[in-house]
């Protein structure tokens, strides 16, 4: 499987055209979500855009990238569901930081990452963060004052699950490749028996917070993979 990947993202990185500042911006931009305040998280999701969308190695608009996700960036997280709003200034500053990161990634994807690789711990990452926010916090602070909501909300339930959510019930992030990467997160924890045995604790622990607090829209585990 592994193998037949590299060698269809061969063929593309030479056929693909270059994407849109637009798009390189929702990217960019919706990695600050799904990356969930962990920068180690936001770099493998870079690398995994790298691998995934064959034409950002071909992309060069950076000057104008920086200044739309700058602008992007700080309106989302000075959203009334964040807590400690930090300044354009460090927001500017916090963007220059990752788009070197993201840059770092088209310039790695060369080497060829496994994707497997990629995948495995991004899912981990996610796994502890939402460990931390759903089990450990009770809750993620940036809507501790929101009141239970029927359908889950990325920017505003305190007890929101991107992998519950997005990986175990499918329910689509409106990019593409961000919909790839769940579906292969989904892939992982439905196959991996390692992932299961080494978190498969923590696992359990943020299904179950998030089917108490959203009892119309329960996900279900799928069984542990066989030996």
């Amino acid at each position: 499987m592994t193998e037949v990947w590299k060698g269809v993202q061969h063929s593309a990185e030479q056929h693909e055209t270059p994407p849109s500042v637009e798009d390189v911006t929702r990217l960019f931009v919706a990695s600050y979500a799904h990356s969930q305040g962990s920068s180690t998280t936001q770099h493998l999701i870079f690398n995994y855009l790298a691998h995934t969308r064959h034409g950002l190695v071909r992309f060069a608009g950076f000057d104008e990238l920086k200044e739309r996700a700058s602008k992007q960036v700080h309106a989302f997280v000075s959203g009334p569901n964040h807590e400690d709003v930090p300044g354009e200034a460090i927001v500017e500053t916090d963007v220059s930081q990752m788009l070197e990161g993201f840059q770092l990634a088209l310039v790695n994807v060369r080497f060829k990452l496994d994707r497997d690789w990629l995948v495995t711990q991004i899912t981990l990452d996610l796994l502890q963060l939402e460990e931390k926010y759903l089990v450990l916090l009770e809750g993620r602070p940036r809507a501790r004052s929101q009141t239970r909501r029927p359908v889950p909300s990325p920017r505003s339930d305190p007890y929101f699950s991107s992998v519950c959510f997005y990986a175990l019930a499918g329910n689509a992030t409106g990019i593409t490749e961000y919909d790839q990467l769940y579906r292969d997160i989904h892939h992982i924890i439905e196959t991996r028996r390692d992932i299961w045995q080494s978190d498969g604790e923590k696992l359990h622990q943020i299904v179950n917070a998030y089917n108490q607090h959203h009892p119309q829209h329960r996900v279900a585990l799928p069984p542990l993979p066989k030996m």
